[in-house]
C-alpha cells in the first residue's frame, strides 16, 4: 500500500502556517466522520477517512503533535521520565 499524502506543497517557514485553518479543517473532517458514523453511512465514513488520511492539514497536525510529545516527554513535564525520543 502506497501512502500518498498531499505533501507536494512546500512550507518555507513553520511560523507562516495558518494553524487556525489547519485545526478547522481537521475539526470539520472529524465532525463529518462522526456524523456519518451516527447516521450509519459506512461508505461515506470510509471516503471521509481516506480524505482525512491524505489531507495536508492532517500531515501538519500529525507533525505538530509528534513534536509536542517529543518536547513534553524530553523535558519530563508529564511525570513519565522513561520516555525519550531519539
Amino acid at each position: 500500500m502506497q501512502i500518498n499524502a498531499n505533501v507536494s506543497q512546500r512550507i518555507e517557514d513553520w511560523h507562516s502556517i495558518n494553524w487556525y485553518e489547519v485545526n478547522a479543517n481537521i475539526r470539520n473532517l472529524r465532525r463529518q466522520i462522526f456524523k456519518a458514523t451516527i447516521e450509519g453511512e459506512l461508505k461515506r465514513v470510509r471516503n471521509l477517512q481516506k480524505l482525512m488520511f491524505r489531507s495536508f492539514s492532517n500531515v501538519l497536525f500529525s507533525v505538530l503533535n509528534y513534536l509536542n510529545q517529543k518536547w513534553t516527554f524530553g523535558n519530563k513535564a508529564t511525570g513519565n521520565h522513561m520516555l525519550k525520543f531519539a
